[in-house]
């Protein structure tokens, strides 16, 4: 019976815990970010790892893995004017300034192709390292830098002469590659390790200095005043403000399980993110550095890619093979109600493509539902991301010790309850992420 007594006083300490913590956040609930809604989805040939428009804004050139296929789609009528059979499984691309030209990185062939997109012909193939993921084109066109994932080097190759002048050690499973928009300098993420090397393009290529950015950094995009950077880190479930002038971390938002592709809006202060495994697409507002709403996709969104006047986002979706075209309600950012939740989304066969919000629980479910959305919210806003513990969370931290010690001194106290634990028989069914993807 004074277990019973317990745990209920334990149940009602979280109910008043959670309240409190609720009334601090009240006022953050209407938050600023950019209201999408689903235009269409289509399929495209099997496994679509990354995607990109082009440079003129026509095209958006689509590398299906499983496929051995790059298709180049129509960004205006959505069909597919070319699909390019490439000798091996296709993983990342970048284009060139006049749109003409895009080199590929080959999976298991150690090489990069330069194709003609308008012929869809194979120009050349340079050897690089082993497993090359993302390639990137410098602004002036001069160098195409390669991330070799297995090799854990990043290939510099002189697009004149196609040879690799260079191999530069940028840290551990090197993967995300950005330019500054001025073009002096290249930084690479190291998803093996926690660093951003910055590297200096126009003087030898030259590594001059390792930022520390979180652990298992994928994605690494840059903003327009070449001043900061915005990682998305893998396993953590954050995306990463870096200050590029200081080299050091500012901030690091909690968004989705496992983000993989994130993307800038040209138009609006936000920041587009895959968030892998919660099968969503995250808006960051950027001037809160808050994940404000969520929009669901099919299984495994892995790239997105922005048009280049804002209004529209296209996202591929690993596993089904399917591309998503999401377009903005508005140019400008208006307040939208959000749900602020980090649990696993409902399918989204149960939700419709323009909500960016889940579907309501049945009554009898939300007093739980809302307890428990509390606790992982506390959970969430730690410290890491430079938060002030809220008064909610101090209340609930200390009501977990208190019933923590009192159920364990009864317990053994009394010898009335039995804490043996009997062997699981359930498979685990998670997938398990490497921490090389």
């Amino acid at each position: 019976m004074r277990i019973w007594i317990v745990l209920l006083l334990i149940a009602l300490s979280f109910y008043g815990a959670c309240g409190v913590y609720a009334s601090d956040k009240a006022s953050t609930a209407a938050v600023s970010c950019l209201p999408l809604h689903e235009e269409t989805r289509f399929t495209v040939p099997a496994g679509p790892k990354s995607l990109r428009f082009t440079p003129d804004g026509k095209h958006v050139v689509v590398n299906c893995l499983y496929g051995h296929k790059v298709v180049v789609i129509d960004s205006k009528t959505y069909e597919i004017t070319k699909t390019i059979a490439v000798p091996d499984e296709p993983v990342e691309c970048c284009v060139t300034p006049d749109s003409k030209r895009m080199w590929v990185s080959l999976y298991n062939e150690k090489s990069v192709l330069e194709i003609d997109l308008s012929s869809g012909e194979i120009l050349r193939s340079i050897s690089v390292g082993a497993i090359p993921k993302v390639v990137e084109l410098s602004q002036d066109g001069r160098w195409v830098y390669v991330a070799n994932w297995e090799s854990s080097t990043v290939s510099v190759i002189d697009t004149s002469s196609g040879v690799v002048v260079k191999e530069i050690k940028a840290g551990r499973i090197p993967r995300g590659i950005c330019f500054s928009h001025d073009g002096q300098y290249a930084y690479v993420a190291a998803m093996g390790g926690s660093t951003l090397a910055k590297i200096d393009v126009t003087n030898g290529h030259e590594v001059l200095k390792m930022i520390p950015v979180g652990s298992n950094p994928r994605h690494v995009v840059i903003a327009a005043d070449d001043a900061t950077a915005y990682v998305s880190n893998n396993i953590p479930g954050l995306v990463t403000k870096v200050d590029l002038l200081k080299g050091e971390m500012v901030k690091q938002i909690k968004v989705g399980n496992y983000p993989r592709t994130i993307a800038l809006s040209p138009s609006s202060p936000v920041l587009f993110v895959c968030n892998y495994s919660s099968n969503n697409l995250g808006v960051v507002d950027l001037a809160t550095s808050k994940q404000v709403a969520t929009y669901p996709t099919l299984t495994h969104p892995i790239g997105v890619t922005v048009s280049l006047d804002g209004r529209f986002v296209w996202v591929s979706s690993y596993r089904t093979s399917t591309i998503h075209i999401f377009e903005t309600s508005d140019t400008a950012v208006t307040p939208v109600q959000i749900e602020q939740t980090t649990t696993p989304p409902t399918p989204p066969a149960m939700i419709p493509a323009t909500s960016p919000v889940k579907a309501s629980a049945p009554e009898s479910q939300q007093t739980w539902a809302g307890m428990w959305l509390a606790v992982t919210n506390v959970w969430n806003d730690s410290s890491l991301a430079g938060n002030k513990i809220p008064n909610g969370q101090l209340i609930l931290w200390f009501s977990l010790l208190v019933g923590s010690i009192t159920i364990v001194y009864m317990a053994r106290k009394k010898r009335t309850i039995a804490l043996q634990t009997q062997p699981s028989e359930v498979e685990n069914r998670e997938e398990e992420v490497d921490v090389r993807d």
